[in-house]
């Protein structure tokens, strides 16, 4: 997982079920539950170092140094339960496990969208900075992705940031429909004036938007839709549809006034169904209220 000198985070969530700490120890609740020579932790910390890549049960004994061949899949079983990773789908069926999946007769494959860094052992809060990286997570090769809604006050993070707009390009090229909705700039305006220092537009909303139009020319053909509508948004939201019906939804407030600065980014997959479903209901409500511009 790493490039070059960057560091690694020291603890990160998975499925905001526990907190592993690199250096050897997993946390429920702020409280230890494993530590120090585990095989539980021996093979978390190979699945994340290796999340995304297929990693066979040879593979766990060899750099796990523990157990057996024979012994992985109970490991596997126990991390599972710990992580909350179940085969039950949403109508009730049985699935395949979608945190740790089997790749039969390969091994397994920590997800890397179920993951994401905290400030520590005991904070649910992302460490800031961690969203392009989730966002390369969760779309990976595009193949099981369906749809991108996008809602923002205003935004131009993605008309400058060299990995945003390679995910706008790759999918526009892909063919993936995409829908970007923000705020009027006569409801904007008054809101981002109230935005911290480091979060102040040094554009007004209006020539923001211009510039969105203008960069969506380039995809002339492409199934995205920019509009806006005229209500204030109190918080940035993405919510990335996949093509087996699961949702996964990244939402970060908006800080006004003399509130502290924001340090975390929530994250919600179909495990927190109802939460889920509230930001996407607020989503559609809001595009039926909005206009094409």
């Amino acid at each position: 997982m790493s490039e070059g000198n960057r560091k690694e985070p020291r603890y990160l969530s998975i499925n905001d079920r526990i907190i592993f700490d690199r250096t050897g120890t997993i946390y429920r609740d702020g409280k230890s539950l494993y530590s120090g020579e585990n095989a539980l932790i021996a093979v978390l910390g190979i699945l994340v170092d290796r999340a995304g890549d297929i990693v066979s049960p040879e593979e766990i004994v060899a750099l796990s140094h523990t157990g057996t061949r024979d012994s992985v899949p109970n490991l596997i079983s126990a991390l599972r339960k710990l992580i909350g990773d179940t085969r039950k789908a949403a109508d009730g069926k049985s699935a395949g496990y979608t945190i740790i999946a089997t790749s039969q007769g390969k091994g397994y494959n920590l997800n890397p969208a179920y993951i994401r860094p905290v400030r520590d052992a005991v904070s649910s809060q992302p460490e800031q900075g961690s969203t392009s990286d989730w966002l390369r997570a969760v779309l990976g090769d595009y193949k099981d992705i369906a749809a991108f809604d996008m809602l923002f006050l205003t935004d131009f993070d993605w008309l400058y940031h060299d990995a945003k707009r390679a995910v706008l390009k790759t999918l526009a090229e892909k063919k993936i429909p995409v829908r970007i909705l923000m705020a009027d700039p006569e409801a904007a305006d008054p809101v981002v004036s109230h935005i911290r220092g480091p979060y102040r537009m040094t554009l007004d909303s209006r020539e923001v938007l211009d510039l969105w139009k203008k960069q969506l020319a380039r995809y002339e053909g492409a199934p995205i839709s920019l509009r806006t509508v005229n209500l204030p948004i109190l918080h940035r939201l993405y919510i990335i549809r996949k093509t087996d019906g699961s949702v996964l939804i990244n939402r970060h407030p908006h800080i006004y006034g003399s509130a502290e600065l924001p340090q975390y980014t929530e994250i919600f997959t179909e495990n927190d169904a109802v939460k889920a479903d509230l930001y996407i209901r607020e989503f559609e409500y809001l595009w039926d209220l909005s206009e094409e511009i």
